[in-house]
């Protein structure tokens, strides 16, 4: 098994990062997401996704991921 970020396709932005070995005998990716290799890089739920590379959300001013940004890209 390696990583794989779960990557909502419509607003580009990492829903999980899940351990699966790259078949769907078992399991499906959920309707609107696409499974992208993650081996080798740091990823997590909330980055977003640009075609290429992955990209950390913005960090606040004191140190922590903003929140609102988060909940915007999961739109809520």
């Amino acid at each position: 098994m390696v990583a794989y970020a779960m990557v909502n396709t419509a607003k580009a932005f990492v829903a999980d990062v899940v351990d699966w070995d790259g078949t769907t005998d078992y399991w499906v990716p959920p309707a609107g997401h696409t499974m992208i290799l993650a081996e080798g890089v740091f990823v997590a739920a909330g980055f977003t996704w640009d075609g290429t590379n992955f990209v950390p959300p913005p960090i606040g001013t004191d140190g922590t991921l903003m929140a609102a940004a988060l909940r915007a890209q999961a739109g809520k």
